[in-house]
């Protein structure tokens, strides 16, 4: 079915971004790898929330259009030259088809809402059992990719310099980088699970148990 190849594509998406994640933490970027998690984390969300929402499925594959009808907008208006050359039987699709979909996606102002979901990731997180990892990782996360002054302070080593943040390599963030992911990525093998109604193999709970072994007992001793 369609949707189930959506959220098995989301799966392997996420897979790709663990593997990003363990580049980064192998060269001590520790802090790095937690952007990588902040992405993870709303895979992970999505893929679950558009299993136990059939309703919503729906939006999620027509939000496309929306993108490509803003991407329409950028285009004619900063670069002329390449507005020019598109093909104008894809511009007129690109524009039929948002206009057919738009009603979908209107906020109570009647402006188009900045997400293919009415629910914002917060609620979406509480709906599909994330809410705790979510207020958590995601909150670091955030303000990492935003460069907020708690995002500055998380890269500091002050006994090395007060004024300027250190460089990588170094092992700052890399552990609770893989902690995150790893817990992504049991959460997805769940959900790819139960979306094919089909038991991974390790089955969810071997790697439930493999992930407290080494996060709980393992890191407890080290």
């Amino acid at each position: 079915e369609p949707y189930q190849r959506l959220i098995l594509n989301l799966g392997i998406y996420s897979g790709v971004s663990m593997m990003e994640l363990v580049t980064l933490v192998g060269n001590g970027f520790g802090q790095g790898a937690m952007k990588i998690v902040r992405g993870m984390l709303e895979n992970g969300i999505n893929a679950e929330y558009l299993l136990r929402e059939p309703s919503s499925r729906e939006d999620y594959f027509l939000w496309h259009w929306v993108e490509q009808y803003k991407n329409l907008r950028y285009v004619e208006k900063y670069m002329p030259a390449v507005w020019k050359t598109l093909d104008p039987e894809a511009v007129k699709r690109i524009k039929a088809e948002y206009a057919a979909c738009k009603s979908r996606f209107l906020n109570a102002k009647g402006d188009v809402r900045g997400s293919w979901c009415a629910f914002n990731l917060a609620d979406r997180s509480i709906k599909t059992d994330f809410e705790e990892v979510y207020r958590l990782v995601y909150a670091i996360g955030s303000k990492l990719t935003h460069g907020t002054m708690g995002a500055l302070s998380m890269h500091f080593d002050l006994a090395e310099d007060v004024h300027r943040i250190a460089v990588p390599p170094s092992l700052e963030w890399c552990g609770e980088a893989l902690n995150a992911g790893h817990l992504c990525t049991l959460r997805m093998v769940g959900t790819l699970s139960d979306t094919f109604k089909e038991e991974s193999t390790p089955t969810r709970e071997e790697i439930g148990k493999d992930f407290h072994e080494v996060w709980t007992t393992l890191g407890a001793k080290t």
